[in-house]
């Protein structure tokens, strides 16, 4: 499920190059785009640092451009927080910088759904012994229930 057609724009040692250009648009941009389009379609997280096609930063020599295609509907920017799956709800883990705890939410397991509705006492059963990663964490899970977990 692709929402805009993507040119392969050549195969080089086993790498595949594909055109993420649009319009004049910077290449960083379409990186950005594709990520979105994964992100939507898998319902998982990643994040997404382009590097240039080539040293000089010049666009790679094969790149060819997409036709021209009607606008997307915009993708959404978060998720709810019950929505996560045992893993993402680890990704999240990680991206908060608590990822030393990935290993009891896995043991437990901690879906989005029992996330949302943990408090101080389950976040200790599953191995949080910091008091101040408790607090943390349950701070973010408050702001994750009001906007939503971002797809970064």
């Amino acid at each position: 499920k692709v929402r805009e057609p993507i040119e392969v724009g050549g195969k080089l040692g086993g790498l595949l190059y594909i055109d993420l250009s649009k319009d004049g648009a910077p290449f960083e941009d379409g990186v950005q785009r594709l990520a979105m389009e994964i992100r939507a379609i898998s319902g998982t997280s990643m994040s997404v640092t382009p590097e240039p096609a080539t040293a000089s930063g010049a666009p790679h020599p094969q790149r060819r451009r997409a036709p021209e295609t009607a606008a997307a509907e915009p993708l959404p920017t978060t998720r709810k927080v019950a929505s996560l799956s045992v893993e993402e709800v680890c990704i999240v883990l990680a991206n908060l910088g608590l990822g030393k705890y990935e290993a009891g939410f896995r043991a437990l397991p901690v879906s989005g759904a029992v996330l949302a509705t943990v408090d101080d006492a389950d976040l200790r059963e599953a191995g949080m012994d910091a008091g101040m990663h408790r607090k943390a964490l349950l701070h973010h899970i408050k702001e994750f229930q009001a906007g939503g977990v971002p797809l970064e």
